[in-house]
């Protein structure tokens, strides 16, 4: 078990201890706190979360970075989003990436480093929602966030369109 400690700016502090495995498949994971600051006030706000994560291998060329299935898809949740907005992807062996309906989310994997980033049309505030996150390879999927028009939300990239 390792100390964790990281100063955001502006934000607070986030700490805790994370345990790392040196078996295949390499994890890592742990309880942190985030001590978040209320600007203009003396509050201090105690938010418990959880961290999780594997060692990545970028995929061999004209390979996917993930296996996903023939109709993968990505789901954008939280952040004012009220249902979720679920688009379904195509993924080519380059791992580039087009959605359906078309331009409605645009997005790029990073093979070498499992990154993933994008812009969607954000339902409630109308404007282009810029959304970053990574793939997990041990759970074949990938998660992230955005920041929506007041708060933060979750992008789930998963195997299959949800219905």
């Amino acid at each position: 078990s390792w100390p964790l400690f990281a100063l955001t700016p502006n934000q607070g502090v986030i700490f805790g201890n994370a345990t790392f495995s040196n078996l295949k498949p390499v994890t890592f994971g742990g309880p942190l706190v985030w001590l978040k600051t209320i600007p203009s006030s003396a509050f201090v706000i105690n938010i418990p979360m959880t961290v999780a994560g594997s060692a990545y291998t970028p995929p061999a060329r004209n390979t996917r970075v993930l296996p996903l299935a023939e109709t993968p898809s990505i789901t954008f949740s939280r952040g004012e989003l009220s249902p979720p907005l679920t688009r379904q992807l195509a993924i080519s062996l380059a791992n580039a990436v087009r959605a359906t309906p078309a331009g409605s989310v645009s997005m790029q994997l990073a093979p070498l480093t499992g990154a993933f980033t994008g812009y969607f049309l954000h339902p409630v505030s109308l404007k282009q929602t810029i959304f970053h996150g990574v793939v997990d390879q041990l759970n074949n999927r990938g998660d992230g966030f955005f920041l929506g028009p007041k708060t933060g939300g979750d992008v789930s990239l998963d195997a299959a369109l949800k219905k």
